[in-house]
């Protein structure tokens, strides 16, 4: 079962917005690319997941690539038979998803321009880096969506907790007709 899950309606104004629940129990969806990284790895990979959904206006193409950025940056950054940890949750006005790793973490001085574009950590602490864009992008589709996307850490060898946070709606929207 995937976390994200759409379906298309129309408004009153005849724009297609497309609402989208996340937080189901059970698999989490991510690219095959994603896949691949975690399994080639050997990390152990966990989510706690709500039972029920929380609906969100967000476009899915989208999501998967904010998804897909965190989970494959969290498993390149994670030594191999480290943990990757996926939950969500909500609370009366978001829909909250982290993505937790016990990887190399972040340096303190690195924290606050982790979002900026091609910023990447020192050469000698990252074997496996990438060019520098994902978590831009990541921060800039997550604030097209009128979301945030935060991270943590309590430095180098500690991990780094991701979190990205949504506006919710309250219930599954009935379609329009």
């Amino acid at each position: 079962m995937k976390v994200i899950e759409g379906r298309t309606y129309n408004t009153d104004t005849a724009e297609l917005v497309a609402y989208w629940s996340f937080g189901y129990s059970g698999d989490f969806y991510w690219e095959e690319t994603g896949r691949a990284v975690v399994a080639g790895k050997s990390h152990e990979l966990s989510t706690q997941l709500r039972a029920e959904p929380i609906w969100v206006i967000a476009d899915a193409s989208r999501m998967e690539q904010v998804f897909s950025n965190l989970i494959q940056n969290a498993a390149r950054y994670t030594p191999p038979g480290g943990s990757i940890q996926i939950s969500s949750r909500a609370d009366a006005e978001s829909a909250i998803v982290d993505v937790v790793d016990s990887g190399i973490g972040i340096p303190g001085d690195l924290l606050p321009h982790i979002f900026d574009l091609f910023v990447q950590g020192a050469p000698d602490r990252v074997k496996e880096g990438g060019l520098g864009i994902g978590l831009t992008l990541v921060h800039r589709l997550v604030s097209e969506h009128q979301g945030q996307v935060e991270v943590r850490s309590l430095g180098a060898g500690h991990g780094s907790p991701f979190t990205v946070i949504l506006p919710r709606i309250g219930a599954e929207p009935e379609p329009s007709q």
